[in-house]
This record gives C-alpha cells, structure tokens and sequence, in this order.
C-alpha cells in the first residue's frame, strides 16, 4: 500500500527480464562453445554418453539451439531496453 512492490519480480532492482537475458547469454555460450570446439564429446565421454555425439554434431541440433538462446537473448535485450 505504500509503493514498495509486493514482491521481487518487476521492481527495479531485480527487473524480470533480467533472468532472461541471463538465460540467453548463459545458453548462447554454452551452445557456441560446444558448436565450435570439442567441448561437447569431452563431456559426453566424460558422463558415459558418447554414443549422442554423431546425433548433436549433426547441426540439426545445435545451430538451432544457438539460433533460439540468440533469439531469447536479443528479446531480453529489446524488453531492456524497452523498459528504461
């Protein structure tokens, strides 16, 4: 009642595109560094899956994912920017 915000979520300390932008910067990351080195099957072979190498390394599956987490992130960008 007096203006503070009722909760975490929308005020201008934590705004709520912020985990957002988070999320597609984090994800963008991850998905360029396993498009573009052999992070990926180092993983997998660490974890005991090295047999879903062939299938991710395909490109069918990781340029698509960098392509959404760049989407996220430049909406998170746009709301952003959009909030000043």
């Amino acid at each position: 009642m007096d203006g503070a915000p009722e909760s975490g979520r929308g005020s201008d300390e934590h705004p709520a595109h912020c985990g957002l932008l988070t999320a597609g910067v984090t994800g963008s990351a991850l998905a360029a560094i396993c498009c573009f080195t052999p992070f990926l099957p180092w993983i997998l072979g660490v974890v005991g899956l090295t047999g879903l190498t062939g299938y991710l390394y395909r490109d069918a599956v990781l340029l698509p994912m960098l392509a959404v987490f760049l989407v996220i992130t430049g909406v998170a960008l746009w709301l952003r920017r959009r909030a000043k």
